[in-house]
């Protein structure tokens, strides 16, 4: 299976969740494939301590809300690729 997937989009949500006050990025490219990056963190928390940075990028199929979320702003008129942040709650 072949994703279309452009290396700046990647480059982009893994920034994002790196150096922002971000712990997820995603990043729809149409209403089948989806790329997330999510930074790994300890209690809700990232780690200050830390010298390394843990981030799990999924390319593919979108989940259950993904769908949801993508039905509901097709219905507002958003048209793709389009990206969302949800922020690290202090």
């Amino acid at each position: 299976m072949k994703h279309e997937v452009n290396r700046d989009v990647l480059g982009d949500i893994v920034y994002k969740a790196l150096s922002g006050n971000f712990s997820k990025s995603t990043h729809f490219i149409s209403h089948s494939l989806v790329a997330k990056a999510k930074r790994k963190m300890f209690n809700g928390k990232i780690d200050k301590r830390s010298r390394i940075a843990e981030i799990v990028v999924t390319v593919g199929m979108p989940n259950y809300s993904e769908r949801e979320y993508i039905r509901r702003n097709k219905k507002l008129g958003d048209v793709f690729p389009f990206t969302i942040d949800r922020k690290i709650d202090d």
